[in-house]
């Protein structure tokens, strides 16, 4: 008759709350972080799109103009690193319309350094605002 005088231990293992025991499965290192991937395909069609600028199948025929001025503007940031390899890449059209493809370089320029600039205040904010932790008000 086990059932009517039960050992001590089991009383004491009864007695303790018990914890639920949860499984996780094991990270896959191999899997790949979205985080890693989209950077990489933005740069990917960054540099189609800068090659295919910077080495046109066609010449230009007509002076450019706002548009123009302001694609030449986005993409002269991205051309710095064919210029550190050394490779001869126009970020300027000479043949242009004046003061419009000029304005629309001008806006193209400040427009990409606003949103990179932009970007890397926002992820130092981020990085600062949780290290510092959460903000103490009186």
């Amino acid at each position: 008759d086990t059932q009517d005088n039960p050992d001590p231990k089991s009383l004491q293992q009864a007695a303790q709350p018990r914890s639920a025991t949860v499984v996780t499965s094991r990270p896959n290192k191999w899997r790949p972080k979205w985080r890693h991937i989209i950077p990489l395909i933005i740069a990917a069609v960054g540099w189609m799109v800068v090659h295919r600028s910077f080495h046109p199948s066609q010449p230009r025929t007509a002076p450019a103009h706002f548009r123009g001025g302001l694609r030449d503007g986005i993409l002269m940031p991205i051309a710095l690193p064919w210029l550190l390899l050394g490779q001869d890449v126009s970020i300027y059209a000479l043949e242009n319309t004046g003061r419009p493809y000029k304005i629309g370089y001008t806006l193209g320029v400040n427009g990409c350094g606003a949103v990179f600039f932009g970007l890397l205040y926002r992820r130092f904010h981020r990085a600062r605002t949780r290290s510092e932790g959460p903000r103490k008000t009186s």
